[in-house]
């Protein structure tokens, strides 16, 4: 017999792709942290194209461009 609790696949998901954030908002021992990039609540390696300054305000024009928005 085989039983299968049901839990719908958009909140599974939701609280998965959340874990990271919560770890880092509540994490005591990364208190003192700032800066740093995490995936998978570990700190992660950042591609050189996600430090370049250049290509980050190139970005956020162009988001600002697609919602319609000015942000100065």
């Amino acid at each position: 017999l085989c039983i299968q609790v049901w839990t719908p696949p958009l909140s599974y998901r939701i609280s998965i792709g959340a874990q990271t954030s919560i770890y880092c908002a509540v994490a005591e021992e990364l208190e003192s942290v700032t800066g740093q990039y995490f995936s998978d609540c570990q700190p992660a390696y950042v591609s050189p194209h996600g430090r370049d300054d250049e290509t980050a305000k190139k970005l956020w024009s162009v988001s600002c461009e697609l919602l319609g928005i000015q942000w100065d």
